[in-house]
C-alpha cells in the first residue's frame, strides 16, 4: 500500500533479507533481475484501478530463501538499476528443495526426508 502509485512504477527482487543488505543494496545489487525470478523488473497487474495499491505478479519463483523487494517510482522507465531506490521489505519464498531422489523397497517401511526453506 502506498500513495500516488502509478502504472509506470515497477518492483524488483534482490537476494538477501533487508537487514543483511548493505546500504543502497536496492540500487547496487548488480542488475535488474534476481536469480529465481524471471521477467524482472515487474510491472503492476492492476494499474489504474487504485492509486494506493498496486499488485505485482512475480511469476513462479525458482528459488527458496529470503529476498528483498525494491520499488521504482521513476518518471523514467524504471529500466535502470539506480532507479530502484526504495526498499519495500522482505519476501520469504518457502518450499521444498528441488530434485529430491527417493528410493524405497517394495513391501517394506519407507521413510523419506524432505529438505527446504520455511517448511
Amino acid at each position: 500500500e502506498g500513495y500516488a502509485m502509478e502504472a509506470g512504477h515497477r518492483v524488483k527482487v534482490v537476494a538477501g533479507a533487508p537487514e543483511t543488505l548493505v546500504a543502497g543494496a536496492c540500487v547496487a545489487d548488480g542488475g535488474l533481475a534476481t536469480a529465481g525470478f524471471t521477467g524482472a523488473p515487474f510491472s503492476p497487474i492492476n494499474a489504474g484501478v487504485q492509486e494506493t495499491i498496486l499488485d505485482f505478479d512475480l511469476n513462479a519463483a525458482q528459488q527458496n530463501g529470503v529476498f528483498t523487494v525494491c520499488y521504482c517510482t521513476s518518471v523514467g522507465s524504471c529500466n535502470r538499476e539506480d532507479e530502484f531506490d526504495q526498499l519495500v521489505g522482505p519476501l520469504t519464498m518457502r518450499g521444498a528443495s528441488e530434485n529430491p531422489d527417493f528410493a524405497c523397497g517394495n513391501g517394506g517401511k519407507c521413510e523419506i526426508s524432505i529438505e527446504g526453506f520455511g517448511l
